[in-house]
């Protein structure tokens, strides 16, 4: 990015006034934010570069320079490296196209490669193109897909190298809590998800304990860690076999030209060890034609017979909106409320059509303060604010863009 289009954005974020109530404006002053960010990052992967050959202790100068941890120089120092092997990413980012967390995304895939297929993705142009326009979780889906297609045993090889990395630590933080951190292969993980799951809904669903935090996040965090403190203690009802909704997406495929399965636990699971997961759990089979449900368990419109939402609907709408529906909230399906967008005091129907998943902050913005929302039957979402200004978003995409 050229000095003047800096100047012009540093000069439009400062011409901003806080109680500006144009909605074009405060979103164009946003994004004109977020490219001087990706640009900052840049800046500091220069430096960064330029710090790192003035000789072995280059790291050292970052921590004293940027008043960072040695941690977090080290990572300023790979996303660098990074960025200069993949110059097309790299000039992304100082054009403010991307932000520093999607070169963080291509250096994790980048580590699961052998040092060939490394240099192979690295000096992929095309993933920069890619990059512009979707999240960093967008990325890293774009980057698993080429990972696995570089790697060309469907995944198998790396699955066993994490089974072989399966680890637990325990430790006593500052502030006196013990603490757990574990890492799982995505099997394993899949199942103890689970596990926790049914027992968090079995001890939790028509109670919360004392202590429970509001803030819907947090609180899901406090009920797990209640419903693992329950299993260890013996607790628990018998789960013989974990429950799993597998999305199949009829405009995807793998490269054998399979429909590609998704189980919805953002992990990458080869497809045979995937199969033997699947053979050993409850499936719930959703067949998604991009937006559209094509097939799915259960009784999916209920009409004015009840007002509350069945478990078949929930496993429909997850299979099309992995997070909230509102466009850019990243709070996970599990965490959102089944919302009628014709209100049921309004007479509308518990039909799926008529359903969206809000998180707790978005429902309040509709229930409480006048967003409406209007539904079309692609699922084209169109949102408008209380000042009478819109927005409008395209049907679901199982590709976390958003």
């Amino acid at each position: 990015m050229d000095r003047s289009s800096v100047l012009a954005l540093v000069e439009e974020v400062c011409d901003l006034d806080p109680a500006c109530g144009d909605r074009d404006v405060v979103v164009s002053v946003g994004r004109a934010a977020r490219r001087l960010r990706g640009w900052l990052d840049s800046v500091d992967l220069m430096v960064a570069q330029a710090m790192a050959a003035t000789g072995p202790h280059g790291d050292d100068l970052v921590v004293r320079t940027a008043l960072v941890s040695a941690r977090d120089a080290a990572k300023v120092l790979e996303r660098a490296a990074t960025a200069q092997a993949a110059p097309a990413l790299g000039a992304a980012l100082a054009n403010g196209d991307v932000c520093a967390a999607h070169v963080d995304e291509l250096t994790r895939a980048a580590k699961r490669l052998d040092p060939a297929q490394a240099a192979t993705l690295l000096s992929d142009r095309s993933l920069a193109d890619a990059a512009v326009g979707i999240t960093p979780q967008g990325f890293r889906a774009v980057l698993d897909d080429e990972v696995r297609r570089l790697q060309g045993d469907d995944g198998v090889g790396e699955y066993q190298r994490q089974c072989a990395n399966v680890r637990l630590r325990t430790g006593v933080a500052a502030d006196g809590m013990v603490f757990l951190s574990g890492r799982f292969d995505p099997v394993t993980g899949v199942r103890l998800q689970n596990r926790l799951d049914h027992e968090l809904n079995r001890l939790f669903a028509e109670r919360v304990p004392e202590h429970c935090p509001a803030d819907p996040g947090e609180k899901q965090d406090f009920l797990r860690a209640h419903a693992l403190v329950s299993l260890t203690n013996g607790g628990g009802a018998a789960v013989a076999r974990p429950d799993l909704v597998v999305v199949e997406d009829r405009r995807t495929t793998d490269s054998t030209g399979r429909p590609v399965l998704d189980v919805g636990a953002d992990v990458t699971i080869p497809r045979p060890v995937l199969d033997q997961l699947l053979a050993d759990a409850r499936r719930f089979d959703v067949v998604v034609d991009g937006s559209e449900i094509v097939a799915a368990p259960g009784r999916l419109d209920l009409g004015r017979s009840s007002r509350i939402a069945n478990l078949a609907q929930r496993r429909a709408l997850l299979a099309l909106y992995p997070t909230c529906a509102i466009p850019g909230c990243p709070v996970r399906h599990h965490h959102t409320d089944l919302h009628h967008v014709v209100w049921w005091e309004h007479g509308g129907a518990t039909d799926l059509d008529n359903l969206l998943p809000l998180c707790s902050r978005h429902h309040h913005a509709v229930h409480d303060h006048g967003w409406r929302l209007t539904l079309q039957r692609d699922r084209t979402l169109e949102i408008t604010y209380p000042d009478g200004s819109t927005m409008t978003t395209g049907p679901p995409t199982r590709q976390r863009t958003a």
